[in-house]
């Protein structure tokens, strides 16, 4: 005869022990898919220096070579390997053609960080460059308005139409000069930081259309200028 009390007790403890088993990761380090990289500062051609961030793609392609490498702490390890790659790959560059060669460098960057990392069994699938500022360039502000855009909507009261103004929108410009481009910024923050005839260390941007025309925009004041 069966002692359902005895199959009830054992039952419970094995899905306990399930339970517990399935709460523990196996690896030490857990292995994150996407990994964004916080910006870094690298020094490129001309003395001058870079700020980029970026994030890498990646996917574990041989699970029993990876789980061999289990204890070491491959996220902290493909940082580092990929700022390593990134330095080499731009360190001779000026700022402008960094901008342009974006493609290029995601490509290069993809294709030796995922030779580096298949002995780890770890495959990187893409590289993607996010924001690429030039650190600390010298910009002068040469004007700054503001202008207000009231937006307004109509009511009818009985036969006769009555507008409301219900919105009103501030637009901050700033514009700033640099070498030999005038760049217009409308980031209130910049705004609120700059006086006209004024210079400043700022981050600048380029930003690039579909039609591979260029636009410079002022990304982060870092100081002013003394006299």
């Amino acid at each position: 005869m069966i002692n359902f009390s005895v199959v009830h007790n054992s039952l419970f403890i094995l899905l306990s022990i399930i339970f517990i088993l399935s709460t523990i990761n196996p690896l030490k380090h857990r292995y994150e898919p996407i990994i964004d990289i916080e910006p870094q500062i690298i020094k490129i051609k001309d003395g001058k220096y870079v700020k980029i961030d970026y994030i890498i793609y990646s996917q574990i392609i041989d699970s029993k070579l990876y789980r061999k490498k289990k204890n070491e702490n491959i996220m902290k390890l493909m940082r580092m390997k990929s700022l390593y790659i990134l330095e080499r790959i731009i360190r001779n560059m000026p700022y402008k053609t960094i901008v342009d060669q974006r493609e290029y460098i995601e490509n290069n960057l993809q294709t030796q960080l995922n030779d580096s990392l298949r002995k780890y069994g770890i495959g990187v699938e893409r590289v993607a460059l996010k924001n690429i500022l030039e650190d600390s360039v010298l910009v002068s502000c040469v004007d700054k308005s503001s202008n207000e855009t009231h937006k307004c909507t109509s009511e009818e009261v009985g036969d006769i139409p009555s507008y409301v103004d219900d919105h009103v929108r501030t637009d901050y410009i700033s514009i700033f000069q640099y070498n030999d481009q005038i760049i217009k910024s409308r980031n209130k923050d910049i705004y609120d930081q700059v006086e006209v005839g004024k210079k400043y260390n700022a981050r600048i941007k380029i930003l690039i259309h579909n039609d591979q025309t260029e636009n410079y925009d002022v990304a982060e004041i870092i100081s002013g200028i003394k006299k």
